[in-house]
């Protein structure tokens, strides 16, 4: 028989106590919220995106999921351009065509950005153009200039001329190679962006803590909007600066609204430690644990060699006549991990367990969880974790994917409408499960892989980032973890509950922290 490991390569939201020390956003009492949704019902409705917002599951390319007040557009009359961009939008295959334009563009930035910017934005309403758009273009093929800005959402980032390309010069990327994002923005470093078209309503998400956003009316000085609470809806007037929203008030708060809300936070903040320790793994690069020259199937043989040298004190150790280091650059412990690992690690470090690093007495500092106390059996096979899960409902909620509803990713169309249709399912924080037959298999067994919802889309609830370790730990979108196993399914959505994650991340006070999208990873 063979041991299956952790990798080889809408329901109701629980109960949860009101959180302490939770300051709700002061807002205009409703006596003056129906003066200020008449005045935005009478300034002219932009039309925002209409083709957009049928396809909004363009989750298979990574970018900030903005709200466009209007579609940009592509104003220019050469007729050379005209034809280029009529045909990148009606090809089947645009990540081709790119390939084939590529050494055209390279001689011409002005022509590869009158193409492929509309009004400055990495643009497209079609998934697989979006996809094609951020796979292919590099800013080194649109611009020559010795700096740029970068308008992510409601950031206003920089990069600057190194080589070819560019690297960024702040933001959470800062000294990395610079990047565009879909629905980014970008111009030349000397020149002033004119008034965006896109309005920033994920990091208004994470400040307030709604989950998901019906956008009613969308004018030059703000939005009419539904947002949802903790299961709760009310009827929003929010400002516009720029980019940036602001909750302006609220109509006829309904009942149960305040307590949402604070449900709402509490999750919020929660997520936020959470996040800071998937983040954390993603920039120390943890490894995966796989052999640099392994005899057969070795996947997850690494760490019980890393753990000897380690609890001896060694610096290095030795798999199959390759050596390896126990601790990273910094001094902190790097112990080699299977995906599973990388959850529940993430769980317990976010609530205070994790390796000494280098300089301390070896051993593991454990804080409010520790998993190998609780789980009996081998933790890093996935089976035991979700058999764990399964047995403790105080702790996790576990949701199985109705056997008709599991779509292997070859059915793209059909696997990203079922996210849209269960986005419910799916909030961030979650852990998936997915299962079947990956390419290098050798033994005719299905393998597991699982990871965590790191982000959704505001507006359509659909999970659009996750984070794991497959290789190394990458933030990343759906294409890059399901294509290359894309006979997988997702078998199991695990949910931890949110009492029990704030009680072992421990309560926080504050507004919620933006998680950063890491355009490099």
């Amino acid at each position: 028989m063979l041991l299956v490991t952790g990798c080889a390569g809408p329901e109701a939201a629980p109960t949860l106590r009101a959180a302490k020390h939770v300051t709700l956003p002061t807002i205009t009492p409703p006596v003056s919220c129906t003066t200020k949704r008449d005045r935005l019902l009478a300034l002219p409705d932009l039309g925002g995106t209409p083709a957009l917002d049928r396809m909004r599951a363009l989750a298979r390319a990574k970018g900030e999921p903005v709200v466009f007040v209007r579609a940009p557009r592509y104003a220019g009359t050469d007729p050379i351009v005209r034809a280029y961009r009529r045909r990148l939008n009606g090809s089947r295959f645009p990540w081709d065509l790119l390939d084939h334009w590529k050494p055209r563009f390279a001689a011409s930035p002005e022509l590869a950005r009158s193409v492929l910017l509309t009004e400055g934005y990495l643009y497209a309403d079609r998934a697989d153009v979006a996809w094609a758009l951020w796979d292919r273009v590099e800013l080194g093929l649109l611009f020559r200039d010795a700096g740029l800005w970068i308008e992510r959402g409601g950031a206003l980032l920089h990069a600057k001329r190194v080589g070819s390309g560019y690297r960024y010069l702040d933001g959470p990327d800062r000294g990395k190679p610079a990047r565009l994002l879909l629905f980014d923005r970008v111009g030349v470093a000397d020149s002033t962006p004119p008034p965006p078209l896109h309005r920033d309503l994920r990091s208004l998400a994470h400040r307030l803590g709604f989950d998901r956003a019906r956008i009613q009316r969308r004018t030059s000085e703000g939005l009419l909007a539904t947002l949802r609470y903790d299961g709760v809806w009310v009827d929003s007037v929010l400002e516009s600066d720029g980019a940036k929203l602001t909750l302006s008030c609220e109509l006829a708060a309904p009942p149960g609204l305040s307590q949402s809300k604070r449900r709402a936070l509490a999750r919020e903040r929660a997520l936020g430690a959470l996040r800071a320790e998937m983040l954390a793994q993603v920039r120390a690069e943890v490894p995966f644990d796989e052999p640099k020259n392994e005899w057969g199937q070795q996947d997850g043989h690494l760490r019980g060699t890393w753990l000897s040298a380690y609890l001896r004190g060694d610096d290095s150790y030795s798999f199959n006549f390759d050596r390896y280091p126990v601790f990273d650059d910094v001094g902190a412990a790097r112990p080699p991990q299977v995906c599973i690992d990388f959850v529940t690690e993430t769980l317990e470090r976010a609530a205070g367990t994790y390796f000494r690093p280098r300089g301390e007495p070896p051993g593991r500092h454990v804080g409010r969880l520790d998993f190998d106390l609780l789980i009996s059996g081998n933790r890093r096979q996935v089976p035991v974790f979700l058999r764990f899960a399964q047995e403790h409902p105080d702790m996790f909620e576990v949701h199985t994917v109705p056997e008709r509803r599991r779509i292997p990713y070859l059915f793209k169309r059909r696997f990203y409408d079922a996210l849209v249709r269960d986005a419910d399912d799916y909030p961030a924080g979650s852990i998936v499960v997915i299962h079947g037959f990956a390419p290098w298999d050798h033994y005719n067994v299905p393998h597991y892989h699982t990871f965590f919802v790191y982000e959704t889309d505001p507006v359509s609830g659909m999970p659009t980032l996750l984070v794991g370790n497959a290789g190394k730990p990458r933030l990343s979108s759906w294409e890059p973890v399901m294509a290359r196993t894309p006979g997988r399914k997702i078998e199991q959505v695990i949910r931890a509950h949110i009492d029990w994650l704030v009680r072992v991340t421990g309560e926080r006070s504050g507004e919620p922290d933006v998680p950063p999208l890491l355009a490099v990873n």
